[in-house]
């Protein structure tokens, strides 16, 4: 009785919906489609949802236990067969299919617990149609209890690393925070503020923190990397302190070739996955400090304390110089467009303009295209505002599906849905 069970009419649309109404909601969201073309055509939300680190588990049908192909070396057996759990295990944390009924408890409870723990992610269940109709006895069921996780020593935590951040922060004038989606996925956002304004620490946003804080903050810069504003850049780029939270900093954040991003600067990196912290070595990208940290435990305010009482760098002078660096492009970009297509509506002004005219909680939902671009360098987030998108998959069509989660799952907020690529916006002038 207590679960809401909503049709899309397509599994794509259902895979979108489920990880839409996970972001929305911090909370979890399930999809259920049939075997074979059911199945495969969660996988574009899937890998939504994977790449993202959002908490989803898809159920999916399967044929008949004696229909399977089996070991008979065939390519299918069963109508509508296709074996979802091989082809969905590199888009998943886990990926299991149920052969004994009364693992169903158990499978359940470890998807959930697997999808939420850690670097979060979707699950998927593959339930064959047999094994679907069967009684099953709950007193007979296994349950999952999950083993404390093993704690890596390869990498320092967050507590063990406060006194080397403090050390840096004593010597550094041009420092900046680098907050990404992971600080929006484990609710360090208040805690992430409060440092910064602390040590009076510039903020620079990947895409999924791009409504982290208000346009108004005195430390907010705005997006940066290859599809962010210049001003933004420039801040990274000539930082001498960077401080990552909850960012992979991925090649569209660090530019290429990656061992040129901020080239003069002390890198610090905090992040939930080992296998990200480990990646740089790859690129040739020296980071001085490589923190291994699931943010949702993280406590900085030993460090905050501690900085009531000790004397820093000013910042006033690297914040003015942002600010002239934004001053400078902002203006130098707005004649440009002015002077090219004078006739035309200009999409950097209309997002400037809908971020002005949101003034209740919205959730503003992208999809892919121009639009996004152009609403990532110039919408002005307000306290109203969250801002939604699968940014690192980016797949078309997400934000009509996501836009029907956010409406039933925020019945207390606005959702605006932005579609439309640049043909799309570039025609609003016909609608003035």
């Amino acid at each position: 009785p207590d679960i809401s069970h909503i049709c899309n009419h397509h599994e794509q649309s259902s895979a979108m919906s489920a990880d839409a109404y996970s972001r929305v909601t911090a909370n979890i969201g399930v999809a259920i489609a049939t075997s074979g073309p059911g199945a495969t055509n969660l996988i574009t939300g899937l890998c939504c949802s994977y790449y993202d680190s959002v908490p989803v588990v898809a159920i999916t049908g399967q044929v008949n236990t004696s229909r399977m192909v089996g070991d008979t070396g065939v390519r299918q057996i069963g109508f509508q067969e296709t074996p979802i759990v091989e082809i969905c295990n590199s888009i998943t944390k886990y990926a299991v299919q149920i052969n004994d009924p009364n693992d169903i408890l158990y499978e359940l409870e470890k998807s959930f617990f697997i999808a939420t723990t850690g670097r979060p992610g979707p699950v998927l269940i593959d339930i064959p149609d047999d094994l679907q109709r069967i009684m099953v006895d709950l007193s007979l069921c296994r349950r999952f209890d999950p083993e404390p996780s093993p704690k890596s020593d390869r990498y320092p935590n967050l507590s063990e690393s406060l006194d080397y951040i403090l050390s840096e922060l004593l010597v550094s004038e041009r420092p900046i925070i680098v907050a990404g989606w992971g600080v929006h996925l484990s609710h360090f956002k208040n805690q992430l503020l409060e440092f910064a304004e602390s040590f009076s620490i510039p903020i620079a946003l990947t895409w999924g923190a791009a409504d982290l804080i208000p346009a108004s903050h005195p430390l907010f810069v705005g997006t940066f990397g290859t599809h962010g504003n210049r001003h933004s850049n420039f801040a990274v780029q000539n930082s001498d302190l960077v401080i990552s939270f909850g960012s992979r900093l991925d090649t569209k954040s660090t530019g290429s070739p990656v061992n040129t991003f901020a080239r003069e600067a002390k890198k610090i990196v905090v992040d939930v996955d080992e296998f990200e912290l480990s990646k740089f070595v790859h690129f040739g990208l020296a980071i001085d400090r490589l923190i291994l940290q699931d943010l949702r435990f993280a406590d900085l305010h030993d460090l905050i304390q501690n900085s009531h009482s000790i004397s820093f760098p000013s910042k006033a002078s690297w914040l003015e110089q942002i600010s002239v660096w934004k001053n400078l492009f902002t203006s130098i970009d707005s004649a440009s467009r002015k002077s090219s297509c004078p006739e035309k509506v200009d999409p950097y002004h209309f997002f400037g303009l809908l971020s002005r005219s949101i003034q209740s909680p919205t959730n503003l939902i992208f999809d892919t295209g121009c639009s996004l671009a152009w609403g990532m360098q110039s919408f002005e987030p307000n306290k109203f505002t969250r801002i939604y998108h699968d940014f690192n998959n980016t797949a078309m069509g997400w934000s009509i599906p996501a836009s029907i989660a956010s409406s039933l799952a925020s019945k207390d907020k606005d959702t605006i849905c932005v579609v439309g690529d640049g043909s799309f916006m570039m025609s609003l002038h016909e609608l003035a």
